[in-house]
């Protein structure tokens, strides 16, 4: 049986070696624009089902192993800063998860504050884009200045366009690690709790299933709560 084990865990470590890399890693600026680097695994699916074999390899950011550290640095710094806070003001101080995961999106994702600023601009110049391009139809002698109105109103609609889709790409991904890391973290915890309860106690599976769902909360979270900042 160890035999066996130990050709099964070689033949799993083999298959983690071996997938393809992930094209989001290796894809251009371009490929990012347009989202157009995970075409040829969708183009693939509708060609045929698809194997095991054909999925990428997991980027380090969006590991188990990986979250489960972030989230355990966040939380020894938010322990910290909890009793300096204490100590300045000669009482108690309890840290927060959520003060941690606040901090911890403002400086990791900080880029998404600029982009969403392009928006609601683009939105402006679109109004008032549109207001000038009106004048030009009510103008006595003819002019080419519809055209520059018309084109601003374009250019404006893509900006708007790219970034909702990459706002939303970004948090979402953040968020999925968020979510990651509390389930790791949570995971960590059970296996180190001592079972003292026989059959009555709830089991590992049976509170990270419970978990999962209270976790779901921080994704919302994450997408939307820069909608809350500029609002």
């Amino acid at each position: 049986e160890g035999g066996e084990a130990g050709d099964a865990a070689t033949a799993s470590s083999t298959t983690r070696t071996t997938r393809k890399p992930n094209p989001l890693k290796e894809a251009s600026f371009l490929s990012k624009m347009f989202f157009s680097w995970p075409y040829p695994l969708l183009k693939l699916g509708m060609q045929r089902t698809l194997e095991e074999s054909d999925l990428p390899d997991i980027p380090l950011a969006d590991t188990s192993a990986y979250n489960l550290r972030i989230i355990t640095d966040m939380w020894t710094r938010e322990m910290e800063l909890a009793q300096q806070r204490a100590a300045k003001r000669k009482g108690t101080a309890a840290p927060s998860l959520h003060r941690a995961f606040v901090m911890d999106f403002l400086r990791t994702v900080w880029y998404v504050q600029p982009l969403m600023f392009c928006s609601p601009t683009a939105k402006l110049m679109q109004a008032v884009a549109l207001g000038l391009l009106l004048e030009t139809f009510e103008a006595t002698q003819p002019t080419n200045q519809g055209y520059i109105w018309a084109a601003v109103l374009v250019v404006c609609g893509a900006v708007i366009l790219f970034e909702h889709h990459h706002v939303f790409f970004i948090t979402w991904r953040k968020a999925a690690q968020y979510r990651i890391s509390a389930i790791a973290a949570i995971y960590a915890k059970a296996l180190r709790l001592k079972s003292t309860a026989g059959v009555r106690s709830a089991s590992t599976g049976k509170v990270l299933n419970i978990a999962s769902n209270d976790v779901e909360r921080f994704m919302l979270a994450t997408l939307f709560i820069s909608y809350g900042f500029w609002a």
